[in-house]
């Protein structure tokens, strides 16, 4: 043996580092790698799931925003009926109330027209009873000057 190495002892550390490497291989290294790949699905699936998520969030807003778009055209479509409809019911009772206004005007020309005549007629007939007791007292009293004088001085004397 020269240089004092021993063959033996290099094959015995050989086979012992080839142990220690098989057994640290299938006690050490099978299970990390195995750990490792099962990390590695379970973070591809939530990011796959998490991309799947924001697709369909992306499909249920676009949806979404179709159906905002369609039910403000409905909302508006519905606002204005609503207000053709008031506008129709405003008009109406307009006319109805122009015609009431039209009915009760040309009644209170009747019922004035009426009055008118009424008091017309009332003032001819006092007019006409005074004429008469005029025209009785002229006539029973004598000389109407002489009233006239006297009435005078009576009036006169009591200023």
């Amino acid at each position: 043996m020269p240089l004092n190495i021993n063959i033996q002892q290099i094959l015995l550390h050989m086979f012992n580092f080839v142990l220690l490497f098989g057994i640290s291989y299938f006690l050490l290294y099978t299970p990390i790698k195995k750990f490792m790949d099962e990390r590695k699905k379970y973070y591809e699936d939530m990011d796959k799931e998490a991309n799947q998520k924001i697709k369909d969030a992306e499909v249920a807003k676009n949806e979404y925003e179709n159906r905002l778009s369609l039910l403000d055209d409905d909302i508006a479509q519905k606002k204005s009926e609503a207000l053709a409809e008031a506008q129709e019911k405003r008009d109406q009772i307009i006319d109805k109330a122009r015609a009431e206004a039209e009915e009760i005007i040309e009644s209170a020309k009747k019922v004035s027209a009426f009055e008118r005549e009424r008091n017309i007629a009332r003032a001819k007939e006092e007019i006409e009873a005074y004429v008469t007791k005029a025209a009785k007292e002229i006539v029973m009293s004598g000389d109407p000057y002489e009233n006239f004088a006297n009435a005078a001085k009576k009036e006169s004397n009591d200023d």
